[in-house]
């Protein structure tokens, strides 16, 4: 709900919000389109946060809602409660915003930590089915396929990461981000794959730096030096992707 109402409210708003002094709250964009879009989704994202924290203090309070239907509340709130802040200072919203940028690196530690497992599951799904059609076909041919897929898919996670390295460091000015987070996971990935990181695989340490270029790209394009870059449309859906991976 509070993504469908961020893309809505975003689309367009001084075309129905003309009529708002630029003295008042989001008015103040005056002609500035992207403004104007901004600011409709920090107040999207705020009411979404006041909505989740008064429901997480509802159910640490053992008053949560019983029925679905009980939660409509909330719902109705996402989408009214961001009209009623366009009357607030749009300060206010930036300031959201830094601080949700801040904050928002516990959730890559976090995104990290789901993707390793998510990692590691697959490594073992495909060994272990390597192994099982061994022992039920006595042929070894079934876990050499297992091994070559593992090693397939980690040299293009690493190739892709090595190609996603030079790209970035020819685009952006402080491209030196992105290797030395290369050469620093590609140290790492060397230590999982000896004898002395029992649990470590090459899988799992391939896409972890894939994921560590990713995530010095997201720095990147964030940066201030870098204004006039547009994200293009396949990196946007990457991103979707890799948030799907770890919430689902």
């Amino acid at each position: 709900a509070i993504s469908v109402a961020a893309v809505c409210y975003s689309a367009s708003p001084w075309s129905w919000l003309h009529w708002l002094p630029s003295v008042i709250g989001v008015g103040s964009c005056d002609a500035n389109h992207d403004c104007w879009a901004k600011q409709l989704v920090y107040r999207t994202t705020v009411t979404g946060f006041l909505v989740f924290g008064v429901l997480a203090a509802l159910a640490l309070s053992g008053c949560i809602a019983g029925h679905w239907y009980e939660t409509l509340l909330g719902a109705f709130a996402i989408l009214l409660l961001p009209l009623v802040f366009i009357f607030l200072p749009n300060g206010l919203f930036d300031a959201f915003a830094q601080a949700a940028t801040v904050v928002s690196a516990v959730f890559l530690i976090a995104q990290t930590l789901l993707l390793v497992d998510f990692a590691q599951e697959c490594n073992d799904t495909i060994f272990d089915a390597g192994l099982s059609a061994r022992r039920v076909r006595i042929n070894s041919d079934y876990l050499r396929a297992a091994k070559a897929a593992l090693i397939g898919m980690s040299l293009a996670l690493l190739l892709g990461a090595i190609a996603g390295a030079v790209a970035l460091w020819m685009q952006f000015n402080n491209g030196w981000v992105v290797v030395v987070a290369l050469v620093v996971s590609t140290l790492l990935l060397g230590v999982s794959i000896t004898e002395w990181c029992k649990h470590g695989n090459l899988f799992a340490s391939a896409l972890v730096t894939a994921y560590s270029v990713w995530l010095s790209y997201e720095v990147l394009v964030t940066g201030t030096q870098d204004v006039n870059y547009e994200r293009p449309v396949a990196f946007k859906v990457v991103g979707l992707i890799i948030t799907f991976i770890t919430l689902v």
